[in-house]
């Protein structure tokens, strides 16, 4: 039985980190002739607004929603890192356990990650009732990795939406 045991156990270690692993796991460039218009997606979603208010929600959406050229994601079964261009990596347990993270302009969210398939759902809750989802998902052909981002906050009529997309950096192997 104890054998059974041990060869068995492997079979039932959850496969999903390790299964995503192989599909977003590597380094990635932004393809942004396929990647979405993210100025016009925040003018839509704050067209509604105040004209007084419109243009400082937008500046601060702006801020806030920088296209980075440069994506590294790292998933273990423990964990999931992602960094952008040359920031610190964003650390986080793979399984949504939340943790506190802090903007580089000392905002501070919570922070929960989670790996299911072929999918990577990060989402951030801000103090202030703003969030934040990115959801990683490969491309069909396995060279381009889909990132769906939806910001929200209760001052904003609708959810800004929009979709990058990335490429395997090679050079960077």
């Amino acid at each position: 039985m104890i054998v059974a045991t041990a060869v068995v156990a492997p079979a039932l270690r959850p496969p999903v980190a390790q299964a995503a692993g192989d599909s977003l796991v590597g380094q990635w460039r932004l393809d942004r002739a396929a990647s979405g218009d993210v100025r016009r997606a925040i003018d839509t979603a704050t067209g509604r607004m105040n004209f007084f208010i419109r243009p400082i929600a937008r500046s601060r959406l702006r801020s806030a929603n920088e296209v980075h050229e440069h994506l590294a994601l790292t998933i273990t079964a423990t964990e999931v890192a992602t960094r952008v261009d040359r920031s610190p990596p964003i650390a986080s347990p793979a399984n949504g356990t939340p943790v506190t993270w802090v903007r580089e302009n000392g905002d501070v969210f919570q922070l929960h990650t989670v790996v299911t398939g072929q999918r990577l759902v990060q989402t951030f809750i801000g103090r202030d009732g703003s969030s934040r989802e990115n959801v990683f998902a490969p491309g069909a052909d396995g060279r381009t990795l889909n990132v769906a981002v939806t910001v929200a906050h209760p001052r904003l009529p609708m959810p800004v939406t929009y979709r990058l997309v990335y490429r395997r950096d090679d050079a960077a192997h």
